[in-house]
């Protein structure tokens, strides 16, 4: 895991810029002088606290008869199953440096509020949308984030069926002056699961209540509509 919490409080910002080839210096240059492009990414991943926090370091570790054959001789049990990644920090409850889909709008210097949340029925599927409004002196661009989660119907333990699931996300241009609207049109198969139960093993649109939230990332969402 990527861990910054024991030395990012003594810097003034943080670059991830990952594997970006050869213009990095350039591009990265660019993008913090603002010339031509604001950098508007979003994190694919979780920073947590500490490494011991973190879903990799949960498995449990079995001993089996194959020698240095396999990890020498160990083998590692993952037991986190549905829960990938931003999944597994919400259900623990554990707190992190930066969530999964963070990042910076207009450099930090003004801010984008989620107001209006609404959703209505659309054929065989639902419409969620929100409206973006920026207090501050500087526009941007903002990746508002759609998760949702399964009706409590749906068969199975916390760990085959996880809360707040990425369902879709948008980059939209929004301004001090000119606030933006967001809508994520969702279909019978992005509200459905996979029952891999005794002659199943299938996608099943389950009945029952649905919960959404629309946010800045995987922790900073707000509750859209029921």
């Amino acid at each position: 895991p990527m861990i910054t919490s024991t030395w990012d409080a003594r810097v003034k910002g943080l670059v991830v810029s990952w594997l970006p080839g050869v213009a990095n210096g350039h591009g990265i240059a660019r993008a913090l002088y603002g010339e031509g492009y604001e950098a508007s990414g979003r994190l694919p991943v979780t920073f947590p606290k500490c490494s011991t926090a973190s879903c990799s370091m949960q498995d449990e570790r079995a001993s089996v008869a194959l020698g240095d054959s396999i990890d020498n001789g160990e083998i590692h049990q993952f037991k986190d199953k549905a829960l990938v990644g931003y999944r597994w920090y919400h259900y623990m409850k554990r707190e992190v440096s930066y969530p999964f889909g963070f990042g910076l709008f207009a450099y930090g210097r003004s801010t984008v509020h989620y107001t209006g949340a609404w959703a209505r029925p659309e054929g065989q599927g639902v419409r969620i949308g929100c409206r973006l409004e920026v207090s501050g002196d500087f526009g941007g661009r903002d990746v508002p984030q759609l998760y949702l989660s399964l009706p409590a119907s749906v068969p199975g333990d916390d760990f085959n069926k996880p809360q707040w699931v990425l369902k879709g996300f948008r980059k939209v241009s929004v301004g001090p002056s000119a606030p933006a609207e967001v809508e994520f049109a969702l279909g019978p198969r992005d509200l459905s699961y996979w029952d891999d139960g005794p002659k199943m093993s299938k996608w099943v649109c389950p009945a029952g209540e649905f919960s959404a939230c629309v946010g800045a990332n995987a922790r900073d969402a707000v509750r859209s509509g029921q």
